[in-house]
């Protein structure tokens, strides 16, 4: 498939997403790649501007604290593998087989329900009984066929709505990383990086499957993640 072509499907894909669309014709890893290499510079082109208005250079970034806090080694780790693995898995990994909802919303509230232990907000036997009560309730929804045929039902119904709410809720998720934002409006612009390259990754895995979303997801970490570890003066 040439790059034209491409990208004619990716955009009429984005449109007017659908379930499964073309599953059964993937993508070439070469044309992949290529599309992934202008958008990037396309993301780099649309939000860099933007975020240096808003003044992202002076905001603190969890970057920073992860460099502080580990070797170099667990940093890398954990933006190339660990992050792009777990981000994965949790918001996307369910647009091809619905019954992983259900555990993408466990997982996010028991990952709520940790930070409120570590925060002090939560006993810890509390906090071991709701895990349980709610991995319990994953396990026992996730196999029931009832449900299964309702969440299929529903994906092929709503899949519009329910990609770009993926979209949506990956990209406000990374506004974590950062401490403190002053301004809520400049919110759309901080997480808009995020934004794009979450709409290539969702296509990625509806038309190819998980393993090529995680891959460009890493590859896409990794950049940033050399940048930071090898040009730390000029970042």
């Amino acid at each position: 498939m040439s790059i034209a072509a491409a990208f004619s499907d990716f955009i009429s894909f984005l449109k007017q997403p659908r379930y499964a669309y073309k599953s059964d014709q993937p993508l070439d890893f070469s044309t992949a790649t290529l599309m992934y290499v202008f958008l990037f510079f396309t993301i780099i082109f649309i939000s860099s501007p933007l975020l240096y208005f808003v003044g992202v250079e002076n905001m603190q970034h969890s970057v920073d604290e992860l460099m502080k806090n580990y070797p170099i080694w667990v940093f890398a780790l954990l933006t190339v593998v660990g992050a792009p693995v777990m981000e994965e898995l949790i918001f996307r990994w369910h647009l091809r087989r619905p019954v992983v909802l259900i555990w993408s919303i466990a997982i996010a509230i028991c990952g709520g329900l940790g930070f409120a232990y570590q925060s002090g907000k939560m006993m810890f036997w509390p906090f071991i009984i709701m895990i349980v009560f709610i991995i319990a309730l994953a396990a026992l929804l996730s196999s029931s066929g009832q449900v299964q045929r309702f969440l299929s039902d529903l994906y092929r119904k709503y899949f519009s709505f329910i990609f770009y709410m993926t979209v949506l809720i990956f990209a406000f998720a990374h506004l974590s990383n950062f401490s403190k934002v002053d301004n809520w409006y400049i919110t759309p612009i901080l997480v808009l990086p995020q934004a794009l390259i979450a709409l290539f990754l969702g296509y990625i895995r509806v038309r190819n499957n998980i393993f090529w979303s995680i891959y460009f997801h890493a590859f896409h970490n990794m950049i940033p993640t050399v940048l930071f570890l090898f040009m730390p003066e000029q970042m």
